[in-house]
């Protein structure tokens, strides 16, 4: 199933470890130059894929469950890990490029 939407959800940032809106806006940059990128929609709608961004290690937005609805997949993103999986911020970026890419390929 091609991806054609993506929603962005920030947590309230009471702890933050990191700049999220700049990773964020990197991101959507660098995803921008993709051909057949997904459309950002608002985070209350429902998206192909969502991102909950996370500003610390705790990654209480993940618990929610009113937000990050998601057809196919949501992705858990702090300041040093990806779907609580441990790893520096650059690599986060490039395995969700990468799986965009592949999935955008699909449209």
């Amino acid at each position: 199933m091609p991806v054609k939407t993506l929603s962005v959800t920030f947590c309230g940032g009471c702890n933050e470890a990191y700049e999220r809106s700049a990773f964020v806006c990197d991101l959507l940059n660098e995803l921008s130059a993709i051909p057949g990128s997904p459309q950002l929609v608002h985070r209350d709608e429902e998206a192909d894929i969502a991102l909950l961004i996370c500003g610390c290690h705790a990654l209480c937005i993940a618990e929610r469950e009113d937000c990050g609805h998601a057809r196919l997949k949501r992705h858990i993103i702090g300041p040093d890990s990806l779907d609580y999986l441990h790893m520096p911020l650059t690599e986060v970026k490039n395995r969700l490029l990468a799986e965009l890419r592949t999935l955008s390929d699909k449209s």
